[in-house]
């Protein structure tokens, strides 16, 4: 189904996947708040963040027809290919689309696929695989949330919080986004495993200190992580089948 092309007032640049494998090459696009929560909706119903250029040509094509390779020479054009070469790509969904659904899917779904199929299990032990690199470690606009009642999350303030991973902080941060199935890292939490990255956050229009909480409060605020380390865990959690070179 065609959607009329909204105002494109957000741009990102996401890579792409070719044959499983992500090779380098980045794409530039526009888009708009509807068509990210269809593609937030789509990593949602499908359990992965890599979606099909078949499907973006077909379902979000304005979308489709604004993509540009950040590298004109060398880059593939995905808009000029035939069907039979599009449907070797995907695009590596991440940042606020990835963020948004990772925040909105069920907590007790993990994912082994095998031989292209999933296999949905409520728990799976932490993959045996060396901790993958992460390498936004400086976060920016990072806001306060709690729990809902039904489970799904309320910002509670945009407060433009920035904080700093630390190379040393980085295992014990994805194992426990891995374990709780969650971007979110309550501020007692963050401060028991990441002492560190706890000291670094702070808020950069006004004086704000963790210490202002009480220890309940504490546990009943959450920090959402930002950055390359959600598509690490996401990785993990549902077993992406692509590769990075």
């Amino acid at each position: 189904m065609n959607h009329p092309f909204e105002l494109a007032e957000i741009d990102y640049t996401w890579e792409i996947i070719e044959d499983f494998e992500i090779r380098g090459d980045e794409v530039f696009f526009l888009t708009s708040e509807e068509a990210e929560h269809r593609l937030s909706q789509y990593v949602v119903e499908h359990r992965t963040r890599a979606i099909p250029m078949l499907y973006l040509q077909e379902h979000e094509p304005e979308l489709f027809e604004s993509m540009e390779n950040t590298d004109e020479e060398y880059g593939p054009d995905v808009r000029i290919l035939s069907p039979f070469d599009l449907r070797n790509f995907d695009l590596a969904v991440k940042d606020y689309v990835l963020e948004d659904a990772l925040d909105r899917m069920p907590t007790d779904e993990y994912v082994i696929n095998t031989n292209g199929e999933q296999e949905i299990m409520q728990t799976k032990p932490f993959p045996d695989v060396d901790v993958p690199n992460v390498y936004d470690r400086e976060l920016e606009a990072i806001s306060l949330y709690s729990r809902n009642s039904d489970n799904s999350w309320k910002e509670e303030e945009f407060m433009c919080f920035q904080m700093t991973l630390t190379e040393d902080s980085i295992p014990a941060l994805i194992q426990h986004m891995y374990a709780f199935h969650t971007r979110m890292i309550s501020l007692y939490d963050l401060r028991l495993i990441a002492p560190d990255v706890c000291e670094s956050l702070y808020n950069i229009e006004e004086e704000w200190s963790i210490d202002n909480y009480s220890e309940k409060e504490q546990k009943n605020l959450y920090v959402g992580l930002r950055g390359d380390i959600v598509e690490r865990v996401f990785d993990l959690i549902y077993d992406s089948e692509f590769f990075t070179i």
